[in-house]
């Protein structure tokens, strides 16, 4: 795990630049590919990505003057199958890519 963490602090030191969006640290810069490997172990990585997908979906709520897009409470299981198949598709992308995807279609659903 801190192997995991350690490799994606390198690759944001190493992509990081002046005039590219704003970058994310942690689990939301593994590869779908490597959450894939993950979701399939149903191991303490797992469980570290799914709890930093909900960090970030909440603190995302939060902070956006939008409405509520977690209000009612989506089901975890159906958003991390909505994930498994984003990521289905696009194995290369970052697992923040498919969070900000699920949240942009959560957002887009809110009343």
């Amino acid at each position: 795990m801190i192997r995991t963490l350690l490799l994606g602090l390198a690759l944001v030191i190493a992509t990081a630049d002046g005039a590219s969006a704003k970058k994310v640290w942690g689990a939301g810069f593994t590869s779908c590919r490597v959450w894939q490997k993950n979701r399939a172990a149903d191991n303490a990585d797992s469980l570290q990505q799914r709890s930093w997908i909900a960090g970030y979906l909440s603190g995302h709520n939060v902070a956006s003057w939008g409405s509520d897009f977690l209000e009612p409470k989506p089901d975890a299981d159906a958003m991390w199958t909505w994930i498994d198949n984003y990521c289905k598709d696009k194995p290369l992308a970052h697992l923040m890519e498919a969070v900000t995807a699920l949240k942009n279609e959560l957002e887009a659903r809110a009343p």
